[in-house]
């Protein structure tokens, strides 16, 4: 190929591809270092595509990557103009990264405004998503006031 933004993306596209696909219980790579360069490719810049491949990679390498990633996720999820499957992707990929451990701040009412998302898709991530995370007692009664079906 010619075009250079073309084959850079697909670089990056398969990159990202080949760490989501690398199992982090067994492996002795330091896959922590690439998360400046996936966060990266969560620019607007960038195709869909590519942003899909890094989310799912970083939704792999989880909380390793949460420094790096955290608020480029945030601002992925938060743009109404991208499609359902990126939304649902950074949804997946902030669930990782704050698994086990405390989301605070924007991120939290990131998810929870997610929750209350039309598109089944998008809130059904959001609460998985906020499920893996540490919520403290009163996230945990927030999140259930608000969202409870009576």
């Amino acid at each position: 190929k010619r075009d250079e933004k073309a084959r850079n993306d697909s670089i990056a596209r398969r990159a990202a591809l080949a760490l989501a696909a690398i199992p982090q219980d067994h492996t002795v790579l330091d896959v922590s270092k690439a998360g400046p360069a996936l966060a990266d490719c969560l620019k607007a810049s960038r195709p869909d595509d590519v942003k899909i491949a890094a989310m799912k990679a970083i939704a792999s390498i989880g909380p390793k990557v949460r420094a790096a990633c955290l608020d480029a996720l945030i601002l992925v999820f938060k743009e109404k103009n991208y499609s359902v499957d990126v939304r649902e992707a950074a949804a997946i990929a902030l669930g990782e990264c704050a698994n086990g451990q405390a989301l605070t701040g924007d991120g939290f009412k990131t998810l929870k405004a997610g929750i209350a998302e039309e598109d089944d898709k998008i809130s059904r991530a959001c609460a998985f998503a906020i499920g893996k995370a540490q919520l403290t007692g009163e996230q945990a009664r927030e999140v259930f006031e608000e969202h409870r079906i009576d």
